[in-house]
């Protein structure tokens, strides 16, 4: 894409490195945008996407792959929605780009369990999975218009139960800087020791007191409720 000098964003952006993030539903978009093509099964989903959008984005169709485009390097998924068989595992393959899944482990309206299916199956990715405990759908906090705090239904679209919508945007922020410059950017040593992290389990969710550079970026006591898990790409099938 041509930069008009006229424009703000002239001699900024670099649309050769290009990042896709999708949300919920936005997820197919990030995934399809990747190369992950949708299963025959995906066609039957009632209600979802119509059929005719689906078959030129199907994982075996022949066009599918010229539509690509080859400036995305990386993709990172909010709370991502995979329903059973809605991707094939020969498919999720075909994520050959490095990716950053961000869940609740408690998701109710697309399941924990669609984002560690990705994680687990992406085996060609350089991918991690950045899990808020106790959270729920909201993990990709937005502020809630002022018409939403007269409707507590509505409102609860942007506030997530467990979490301070602050505290969320702050660590997706730290995250995905660190992942954007290391898999994006390509400056390994300037960002490996945010990312290369061990896994805080529930017997010790918190900074190590006796190194502070355990969950390098977090004062001490602060990281707790997290999970980062992080997987090699294996050799590209």
């Amino acid at each position: 894409m041509n930069q008009k000098k006229t424009s703000f964003l002239f001699g900024m952006v670099n649309t050769e490195l290009t990042a896709v993030i999708g949300y919920s539903m936005g997820t197919y978009g990030a995934l399809i945008a990747a190369g992950v093509g949708a299963s025959k099964l995906a066609l039957r989903f009632p209600g979802d996407i119509p059929e005719q959008y689906l078959v030129g984005l199907q994982a075996d169709n022949p066009n599918f792959e010229t539509m690509l485009d080859k400036r995305i390097k990386v993709i990172i998924a909010f709370a991502p929605f995979a329903p059973l068989g809605y991707w094939s595992e020969a498919g999720i393959k075909n994520l050959k780009i490095p990716s950053l899944f961000i869940v609740g482990d408690q998701d109710q309206t697309t399941g924990f369990a669609a984002a560690q299916w990705l994680f687990d199956n992406a085996v060609n990715s350089q991918r991690y999975l950045l899990v808020f405990q106790n959270a729920i759908h909201e993990v990709a906090t937005n502020p809630a218009p002022p018409l939403a705090d007269l409707y507590p239904r509505e409102y609860a679209h942007y506030q997530e139960p467990s979490w301070d919508n602050r505290r969320l945007n702050n660590i997706n922020q730290h995250f995905i800087t660190a992942f954007l410059g290391k898999h994006l950017l390509g400056e390994d040593d300037k960002y490996n020791e945010y990312l290369n992290l061990s896994v805080i389990s529930n017997d010790s969710p918190r900074t190590d007191t006796e190194d502070p550079t355990y969950w390098r970026g977090f004062a001490n006591w602060t990281a707790i409720g997290m999970e980062l898990h992080q997987r090699p790409a294996q050799a590209i099938e």
